[in-house]
């Protein structure tokens, strides 16, 4: 029997997917396999042939690893199934204060305080500070020149990133 898997990482390997997630599947010669499912409440996605599969906490890796033994050789004598995440939304991170477009941001990886600063537009003139709040209500002020010459605070999602002016 020959089986071939590949993956695409849009989202890095170390994304971890969850729920309000949307994936898209691709099974290849199945068009009606194949398409953008999103990840329910309890972590779950539905896709015909191989009903409820629990995702969350999973890679796109896992995810397409999983698809491809479900459906082969029961259903597919050989499945070609390519997994990568449309579009993220599971892992919030608010941006509060002097930005330029404050809201709620979502994280598709590793990703640095910088760099959610910078999906929202980057920081209003005079700016000095940036505080990041966890889950826990632990509290990290960090200078902003620090940012911007050393980078490297990775943000989790549930972090609320405040800049005051």
């Amino acid at each position: 029997m020959f089986l071939t898997l590949m993956t695409v990482l849009w989202a890095g390997e170390d994304y971890r997917i969850g729920a309000r997630d949307v994936l898209e599947v691709e099974v290849y010669g199945e068009p009606t396999l194949s398409g953008s499912y999103t990840v329910d409440g309890q972590g779950q996605l539905a896709v015909p042939l191989v009903g409820p599969l629990v995702v969350a906490g999973l890679t796109t890796d896992e995810v397409c690893a999983e698809l491809t033994t479900r459906l082969t050789p029961d259903y597919l004598v050989t499945a070609s199934v390519t997994v990568w995440v449309k579009e993220h939304g599971s892992q919030p991170v608010q941006v509060q204060g002097a930005v330029v477009r404050p809201g709620v941001y979502y994280l598709d990886g590793d990703t640095t305080v910088l760099q959610i600063l910078g999906e929202a537009g980057g920081v209003k003139d005079g700016v000095s500070e940036v505080r990041i709040t966890r889950a826990d209500n632990e509290v990290t002020v960090v200078a902003y020149q620090d940012l911007l010459t050393q980078g490297g605070v990775r943000v989790k999602a549930g972090d609320v990133i405040f800049v005051p002016v």
